[in-house]
């Protein structure tokens, strides 16, 4: 088992989705979400962004533990927040 190292920041493809609620676990705002992300889109714009990512799959977000789309772990440059904003306006905007 993997150890979890405390200079990482996990994102998981439900913070970026349209279709999830806030209370679900969605993170961004409609603007910036797009319709159903996977890990390889995010693993992708990660990649671009020089995150260092690590694409995980088959893990599951623990709200959603019946549907396991994996996880991407990236490298802490910036506060999770700042991560989630600077990953979903890449991602929206690479979707539209």
């Amino acid at each position: 088992m993997a150890r979890r190292e405390y200079n990482d920041i996990i994102l998981w493809p439900e913070y970026f989705d349209s279709g999830i609620s806030r209370k679900k676990g969605r993170r961004v705002s409609k603007e910036l979400s797009v319709t159903s992300p996977s890990c390889e889109d995010i693993f992708n714009v990660c990649r671009r962004l020089s995150l260092n990512p690590e694409l995980e799959k088959g893990r599951a977000h623990p709200s959603r533990w019946y549907d396991p789309k994996g996880r991407v772990k990236v490298m802490k440059k910036f506060s999770k927040s700042e991560t989630i904003i600077k990953v979903a306006k890449a991602l929206s905007s690479r979707k539209k």
